[in-house]
This record gives C-alpha cells, sequence and structure tokens, in this order.
C-alpha cells in the first residue's frame, strides 16, 4: 500500500487516510457551504464539476446497489469522503428530520471540489503561492501518485470493528501505470480542462480502438482491431468490467453464440464467525497495457445472419451476477459480418 501523506507545511498531512475514515479539510468548522462545489464555481467559473466522473461516486445507482447490499463505513469513506457527508448519510438512514437540501446536496455531490483539493484548510496545488484568499500549498495533486491514493489499493479485511488490509489488490491501476513504462500521467490522459473521462465516456473511450477489419474465408472467421497507447491494463479499476467481443445470431445480441472475454475473476478468500475476508485474483485475461493490436480467429459459423460487437461492460452479469440496476454497455464497434 502506498503512504497516503504529502510534504507540506514543514508536517505530514493526511491525504486520503487509505479508507481507514473520512477526509478532514480543515473547513469543517467554518460556514458547512464552503464544502459545496457552489462556494468554488462562484470564482472558478469555468469549472463544471458536476461533469466530472467523481461526481458520480456517491450517486452511482451501480455503487447504492452495491451499498445496500454491504453498507459499510469503508465504502462510505472513499464514495462519500468528506467527514461532513459521512454524518449526513448517517443521520439521513436513521431517518432524522433536521436534514437540509443543502446537506442532501453536499453528500450527492460525492466526491467534490474540497475532497481532493483542501487540507488543514489550505489548497492543495502544484506550488505554493497565495491566489487571492486561499493559502496554496505544494502537493502531488498533478501526479499518478495522487490518483493512486484512491486507485490502489489492496482487499479489506473486515475483523469485528477494524479494517486490515489483505496481500491481494482490489484495484492495481497505479501498480500498471508503474509497470507499463509509459510516462504520460493519468491526469494527462484522463483530465481535459479539469473534467474527468474514462470508460463511462462514449466518445473518448471509442476514439481509443480503430481498424476493425472482418475477413472470412470458407472455414474460418478473422477479426481485427487495434487500441491506442494506455498506461494500465484494459479493464482495470472497478471489479465487474470488462470487454467482449460478441457474435450473435440477431442484431440485438440477444442469443450470441461466440464471445472472447477480456476481464479478471475474483474467488473468496476464506470466512468464519469473527472474521470476513476480502477476495482474491482467480483468472486475469485483461489486456496488457503493452497489447496494442489484437486478432482473432474462429471456427466460421454456417448460419446466416451473424453479427459481431465490441461491448465494454460496466458490470458483467457473467462476473458479478444479474443487477437491478443493469447498465447496457457501451458498444465500441458493430456490424453485420453476413
Amino acid at each position: 500500500m502506498l503512504p497516503f501523506f504529502i510534504g507540506c507545511c514543514n508536517q505530514n498531512q493526511p491525504v486520503f487516510p487509505n479508507g481507514l475514515e473520512p477526509v478532514a479539510t480543515g473547513w469543517e468548522t467554518k460556514n458547512p457551504n464552503l464544502l459545496l462545489n457552489s462556494s468554488c464555481i462562484s470564482c472558478h467559473k469555468d469549472i463544471k464539476p458536476h461533469e466530472d466522473r467523481h461526481s458520480y461516486s456517491w450517486k452511482s445507482d451501480l455503487f447504492q446497489e452495491a451499498l445496500k447490499i454491504e453498507n459499510r463505513e469503508w465504502c462510505v469513506h472513499c464514495h462519500a469522503p468528506l467527514s461532513k457527508q459521512k454524518e449526513i448519510y448517517y443521520r439521513k438512514i436513521k431517518n432524522e428530520n433536521n436534514i437540509s437540501q443543502s446537506d442532501l446536496h453536499l453528500l450527492n455531490e460525492g466526491i467534490n471540489c474540497v475532497s481532493c483539493h483542501v487540507r488543514n484548510g489550505k489548497i492543495l496545488g502544484y506550488q505554493k503561492r497565495t491566489i487571492g484568499n486561499h493559502e496554496v500549498v505544494e502537493s502531488n495533486i498533478g501526479k499518478p501518485e495522487f490518483c493512486a491514493n484512491c486507485h490502489q489499493f489492496n482487499f479489506p479485511i473486515f475483523k469485528d470493528d477494524k479494517i486490515i488490509y489483505s496481500n491481494h489488490p482490489m484495484q492495481n491501476t497505479y501498480e500498471e501505470w508503474k509497470s507499463s513504462g509509459i510516462e504520460d500521467s493519468c491526469q494527462s490522459c484522463h483530465y481535459s480542462n479539469h473534467k474527468l473521462v474514462g470508460p463511462n465516456n462514449r466518445e473518448w473511450f471509442s476514439d481509443q480502438f480503430y481498424d476493425f477489419a472482418i475477413d472470412t474465408s470458407e472455414e474460418e472467421l478473422s477479426l481485427t482491431f487495434k487500441m491506442t497507447t494506455r498506461g494500465h491494463n484494459l479493464p482495470s479499476g472497478d471489479l465487474f468490467r470488462s470487454l467482449v467481443l460478441e457474435i450473435s445470431k440477431d442484431s440485438k445480441f440477444q442469443s450470441i453464440i461466440i464471445s472472447k472475454r477480456w476481464s479478471r475473476k475474483y474467488e473468496l478468500m476464506e470466512k468464519n464467525s469473527k472474521e470476513s475476508f476480502g477476495k482474491k485474483l482467480s483468472i486475469d485475461t485483461s489486456l496488457l497495457a503493452s497489447k496494442k493490436k489484437i486478432q482473432l480467429i474462429f471456427d466460421k459459423p454456417f448460419i446466416s445472419p451473424i453479427f459481431v460487437r465490441l461491448a465494454y461492460y460496466y458490470h458483467d452479469p457473467v462476473l458479478a451476477g444479474k443487477s437491478n440496476v443493469n447498465p447496457s454497455p457501451l458498444v465500441l464497434f458493430k456490424q453485420k459480418i453476413y
């Protein structure tokens, strides 16, 4: 595990406490409205935090479904990381009546501006300076190590009221980046005008795949595509994502006859009455960062018509079972073969 600290002001300052407790900004005792995105964009008018993918960390339907199944503080500490958000959430599930609309708005913001940018009442930046009323301290906020605070961690083990971490990665994106040899930072690929982009952005993600080609012979079917340079495996991050090439007898892909899945499968570790263990990786077919061209050859189906598509699943039912949310996969390529 990485140390979740940065050096500033001649002291070690916690940034993200490893999911073990909520984030403290140093603004909690001031006007609580300072924690809202609206207090930031009143000056930073070009920033649109509601368009940033981090803003869905709490209100994501998939996350809310998972939280109902396994309601743990550890989950709240990452998806609504502020101490004030945690307080609001537990007041809400107790059906307290004194929760304001402003409180609910703050909770729904999830990972908001101050979650990343404010510690000890100071703004985290690239260099030490003063801007207006803000004291800015130097930090690693623009470097991959900052992203690793949330996107590199092992499976937790819940033992009574304690949390310890196993030796098995739950999200391994930062280590994948280090192993890739790619010098570009996370931010150089995934941030555009202070807006986080990734697989949930159709236009951006579709541009990562190109040169789709289909060839047929009397007995074989060949499918080829290429991918742009990337700094980690695909898929990475969330457990139940997958990239799947599917061949179907119908254009709605309800009768799939051939599929090739790039994903990760996990199995449960031991359990007993006092300890709840996490999972560990059992099968990994994800595409390495170095893999830029894929060619697949299948026995040619002797039926007609047949269709092919390349799809990215945000919650693959093959890996995770059926979900009541069941988000549709992002179709990156689709074509009738014959």
